[in-house]
């Protein structure tokens, strides 16, 4: 169960362990659990080490494989699809009000993320001092000059 709130850095933890622990199970558990059911099950009617691969096509074994290969796709698409749904549907609980009950906005009683933020003081590192744009060169240059002061602000900003 997911107890609310949460930091971020713990909930993307926990959506990284819950996707590797179901990654898990849909790749080695669930799929051996099923190859080794069906080989049990057809293992005395179907040969499933066939050494001529026409014998192979025109065989009953193979529209088996299939039909089982598509029954799995299938399955797995749907899984993946109601997956999708039950996680917007989860978000949507904390952010959309019911329009059912004439609530133009609404927000959940108990918030899903907790976001700590903190100021770090600046180092001595200061904005480097700057002339005025030259307004009479070209525009062109006046404008490339503006891009580069905004990408020294960005990696100054960064810095701190």
């Amino acid at each position: 169960m997911l107890k609310l709130p949460n930091e971020l850095l713990e909930m993307k933890q926990k959506q990284e362990s819950h996707h590797k622990a179901t990654a898990l199970n849909i790749m080695h558990r669930w799929r051996e659990f099923l190859v080794g059911e069906i080989a049990d099950k057809l293992k005395e009617d179907y040969n499933f080490f066939e050494d001529d691969a026409e014998a192979y096509e025109k065989s009953q074994l193979k529209r088996i494989i299939l039909r089982f290969d598509f029954i799995m796709n299938s399955y797995l698409r749907n899984f993946v699809h109601q997956s999708i749904y039950d996680w917007v549907d989860f978000i949507k609980s904390f952010t959309l009000p019911n329009y059912d009950s004439g609530e133009l906005w609404t927000r959940s009683k108990t918030p899903l993320l907790v976001i700590s933020l903190s100021y770090k003081k600046p180092s001595k590192d200061k904005r480097p001092k700057r002339k005025p744009i030259d307004e009479t060169l070209p525009e062109e240059e006046q404008e490339r000059l503006r891009q580069e002061r905004l990408k020294e602000d960005e990696e100054f900003l960064y810095r701190l």
